[in-house]
């Protein structure tokens, strides 16, 4: 195999780097991209990028006669890429025929007989998987190849880094900052796609809603910095239960359960545990109480589904109010002195 000079790799590879610039590619482009170029730089037959997924292995990218692999797992510990991760460093073999760091068997399969293996350590010294060159005869891979190969390692690991700050951002563009749950945003988006997909294959979908009663007196009396308190405590209730990875706040005291493969009758069993937890909080048990609205999906139209929940919100809330209007009417007419003595 004829080697290419310094001066024609290091070129290779900042012409690599400037074509990811200007393309503007997603991670899959960069991983495809550097992979294409590290065959063509170290005249490897196979390149492919591993990323660690607990004791596993999975192939992310793969380039040459390895494409066939991608989304293969394998175990990390049987591996020389899995001894890469561990070690942290850059290991090659001339044979992995005679190599006992090698999985000589998976090596024949897939025609492996040269490697290279150079790990992708991420800003906080993590390493995330490997960058993987092999070759179908021995002794194919030198020095310069393994430095070839740790450059255009950088490549991806400032992929993955700008991959894992963008799903950040994506991430925090959904979520409300308060209480740590999903927001309007992230509320609409789902409550789309768990109407679609109930409808697709005929399963159940429901949705409760729940609005915190006299919470403008709240801000009113004690202040923003009480009502803020009153709404992340709520918020933590919602999280903190089985579902709570499906709960939103939908608006300023507002918040919302999308529940899939759920009845009307579990929703409001679900709806009244969190109102129960409200009430047994001691923080907000003297400053708000919670009324609660549920649902279930009869037709794909999720505006249905969130304004019939909306109607049984209202109703509930009504009730409410008018059991608290008798209260203070028998307080009334038993007078202040008979109303002090009934209640302690």
């Amino acid at each position: 195999m004829e080697k290419r000079s310094e001066a024609d790799r290091l070129r290779l590879v900042i012409d690599t780097q400037t074509e990811i610039a200007k393309s503007r590619l997603d991670l899959e482009g960069v991983m495809r991209h550097v992979l294409d170029s590290a065959c063509r730089i170290t005249g490897a037959h196979a390149a492919l990028v591993e990323t660690a997924e607990g004791d596993e292995l999975v192939t992310r990218a793969a380039s040459g006669s390895a494409e066939q692999f991608v989304g293969l797992r394998l175990p990390a510990a049987t591996s020389m890429s899995g001894l890469c991760v561990e070690t942290g460093q850059v290991l090659r073999t001339d044979d992995t025929m005679s190599d006992p760091r090698a999985d000589r068997e998976a090596c024949l399969a897939v025609g492996a007989i040269s490697m290279i293996c150079v790990p992708l350590r991420l800003d906080d010294g993590d390493i995330a998987g490997v960058l993987k060159v092999h070759a179908p005869t021995a002794q194919a891979f030198d020095d310069a190849d393994e430095e070839t190969l740790t450059l255009l390692s950088g490549l991806i690991v400032a992929g993955l880094g700008n991959a894992q700050e963008q799903a950040t951002l994506r991430d925090e563009s959904r979520r409300d900052t308060l209480t740590g749950l999903g927001n309007r945003r992230s509320y609409d988006e789902a409550l789309i796609r768990e109407a679609a997909r109930s409808v697709r294959y005929g399963s159940l979908l429901s949705l409760v809603l729940f609005d915190i009663d006299g919470f403008k007196g709240v801000n009113d009396r004690f202040g923003h910095e009480r009502g803020d308190a009153v709404l992340a405590e709520v918020g933590r209730i919602i999280a903190a239960g089985r579902t709570g990875d499906q709960g939103y706040r939908i608006g300023g005291d507002e918040f919302a359960l999308i529940l899939p493969e759920t009845s009307l009758e579990n929703a409001e069993r679900v709806g009244g545990r969190v109102a129960d937890g409200v009430a047994e909080s001691i923080q907000i048990a003297k400053q708000a109480t919670v009324s609660v609205g549920a649902a279930e999906a009869r037709t794909l139209d999720p505006r249905a589904l969130h304004a019939e929940a909306d109607t049984a919100l209202h109703r509930a809330k009504q009730v409410r109010a008018e059991m608290l209007a008798r209260k203070i009417e028998r307080r009334w007419l038993r007078g202040p002195e008979e109303s002090r003595r009934s209640t302690g």
